[in-house]
């Protein structure tokens, strides 16, 4: 079988493709340090023959999706568009990766009928995307099975993310947090990375919206000690 992975060069992307390549995949690449871009769609001519097109690449960082919001909207919604019409055309199948878009719980757990609701530009632009997904769901009976990707966290990650910025932290005398109290469920790459593999080798393309998450939030705070007890 053929898949085509796009964002393929990120951290996710590239275990994934490592993970699927040792099963016995092929793997086709549409990144944008290939030159291939997902707001254009001749872009995706290299996928014609893929069963599975698994799209990652977005642009996903919360703050500044306030201060670039037409980045966002743009690259977010046409690059679910291009994805989805390069599906009717050639027949494929489409592993979609939103956010969490609960807003602020009214239940805990969070389940998948929870009423949608955004709190940033960027989660509005992936429910923007869910929806598009349901609308060639219904016009064309485009196979497409959506995770709803709760807060990641993997190594490497950048200074700006919350479990970085506090370990380059411990290296200071003190830590600064903008506020402790916020609660949020942390999910590890490899976790993700296995849940999208095993969708993929079961083969289950009915339509569905699956939550990936843990299950259990943790404060700042709670992070801050978890890190401090383990690095004494």
């Amino acid at each position: 079988m053929k898949i085509t992975i796009t964002g393929n060069e990120g951290f996710g992307g590239r275990h994934l493709s490592k993970r699927l390549v040792d099963y016995g995949y092929e793997i086709v690449k549409l990144d944008s340090s290939l030159g291939l871009v997902i707001t254009d769609k001749e872009s995706f001519k290299i996928s014609f023959d893929s069963e599975i097109i698994v799209h990652l690449a977005a642009k996903t960082y919360v703050p500044e999706s306030f201060t670039s919001p037409f980045d966002f909207y743009y690259l977010n919604y046409i690059g679910i568009l291009n994805v989805l019409e390069t599906a009717r055309i050639y027949h494929s199948m489409v592993i979609f990766i939103s956010t969490y878009v609960f807003g602020i719980p009214e239940k805990m757990p969070i389940t998948e009928d929870h009423k949608a609701d955004f709190l940033t530009p960027y989660s509005k632009s992936k429910l923007l995307c869910e929806n598009l997904c349901k609308v060639y769901i219904k016009d064309f009976a485009i196979p497409v099975f959506i995770f709803r990707l709760f807060n990641i966290y993997r190594p490497g990650q950048d200074n700006r993310f919350l479990i970085k910025s506090i370990l380059n932290q411990m290296k200071n005398a003190y830590e600064k947090l903008k506020d402790p109290k916020p609660k949020r469920d942390y999910l590890f790459v490899f976790d993700f990375v296995e849940a999208i593999f095993k969708e993929i080798i079961y083969f289950n393309f009915d339509f569905d919206i699956i939550n990936l998450g843990t299950g259990k939030s943790y404060s700042v705070e709670a992070i801050v000690e978890i890190i401090s007890n383990s690095t004494n």
